[in-house]
């Protein structure tokens, strides 16, 4: 080997030792032969004699102070220093420094979003403007009104089932709610469910003629929107063709409302106790009973003015009575309805209020049931 080589071998890392092993020089070819039987036979090798102190000679010297090295450096201090960490959900992950002191870099929070009761409140009072104009206008124009809601509520309930894979036949729904509206005006709510009926019957056919993906999904939702919206507001023709309907019209409607906004503000502010999670988790009992309450309160009041002068306490009480039963029905109802299809919203025609079937739903219960009750107590004779 030349200097040369070993300046390399020394930049390397040291001179290489030579290490042991059991075969010995090649010019003693008997004693090779020789050893090797006596390790055959006895057990022994050149291995035998080999302790750590060869070993550490044979390695390089870049080595050989390495366990001294880690020995040391387990017996001396260290200042521990702070750590940094991405974490998921938090600010910062540093420990030691700013959590300790408290000085962080200014964090931009999202703006709460701002409270929709002006919209709300602006909302409901176009609709009662609207309702009014339309009530003492004559009971043609209320159920023209009535109409314009029921054709706009069951757009809403197809297009929302479109968003969200069903197919319903919405041009006989729309035909279908418009027979009824105009059958119910001119020879009452049978009339209505025959027109339902025939929509039915047309519904099938179109079925049966041309195949179509999933028919029996699609014909029941079609037919559903046609007997939950127009038919059930088709009850108000009859009310509307009485000589004394303003007032009644005005009691059911006050009752209904004053009932469905006494719940929700109620239920805002002392609800603790959800009154059916899986479909409506935002009622409550308290804003049931508060608002229950309140509607009676209020329908009774009424009966007090000399404008509702066919109306007296007891029918007041009674008539609040039924809205305090079918008002959250039908609230519930639509709550049903969106979550067995998948819907979150039928629609946001209306600021502060969604769709127009997220105003109206509990009419959809209460106008029906405000019949029977007027027919029962002789109201509409």
């Amino acid at each position: 080997m030349s200097e040369g080589d070993d300046t390399s071998r020394d930049d390397e890392g040291g001179d290489v030792l030579p290490f042991p092993t059991d075969r010995v020089p090649q010019e003693d070819e008997s004693s090779e032969e020789t050893d090797g039987f006596d390790s055959l036979t006895n057990g022994s090798s050149a291995l035998d004699n080999f302790t750590h102190e060869d070993y550490v000679s044979a390695t390089t010297r870049e080595y050989q102070g390495l366990a001294e090295a880690i020995s040391e450096a387990e017996l001396q201090d260290h200042e521990m220093a702070a750590v940094a960490a991405s974490m998921p959900g938090v600010e910062t992950g540093l420990v030691g420094f700013e959590d300790v002191t408290g000085e962080r870099e200014p964090v931009d929070y999202p703006e709460e979003p701002r409270s929709d009761l002006p919209n709300r409140v602006i909302t409901a009072v176009v609709l009662l403007a609207v309702v009014g104009a339309a009530l003492f206008a004559g009971g043609g124009w209320l159920m023209l009104l009535v109409g314009a809601l029921s054709i706009i509520g069951i757009i809403e309930f197809y297009t929302a089932l479109r968003r969200v894979g069903y197919v319903p036949l919405s041009l006989f729904g729309i035909l279908g709610a418009i027979g009824a509206l105009i059958g119910a005006w001119v020879s009452g709510p049978i009339a209505a469910a025959g027109f339902a009926a025939t929509t039915a019957v047309a519904i099938l056919l179109w079925y049966s003629l041309l195949v179509r993906r999933n028919p029996l999904d699609n014909a029941a939702l079609t037919m559903l929107g046609v007997l939950w919206i127009p038919v059930m507001f088709s009850f108000a023709a009859p009310i509307a063709h009485h000589p004394n309907h303003r007032p009644l019209i005005v009691a059911v409607v006050i009752a209904t409302g004053v009932l469905d906004s006494g719940s929700f503000f109620i239920g805002k502010r002392w609800g603790r106790h959800k009154l059916a999670p899986e479909l409506s988790p935002n009622k409550t009992i308290e804003g049931l009973v508060g608002g229950i309450v309140a509607g009676i309160a209020a329908t009774v009041l009424l009966t007090f003015i000399p404008w509702f002068e066919p109306l007296d306490w007891k029918a007041g009480l009674g008539l609040a009575g039924v809205v305090a039963v079918f008002g959250p029905l039908g609230d519930l109802a639509e709550s049903l309805i969106k979550r067995s299809v998948g819907i979150k919203d039928m629609g946001s025609i209306l600021p502060g209020h969604g769709g127009v079937l997220d105003r109206v739903d509990a009419f959809l219960f209460t106008i029906p049931a405000a019949y029977f009750f007027f027919r029962l107590a002789g109201f509409l004779a």
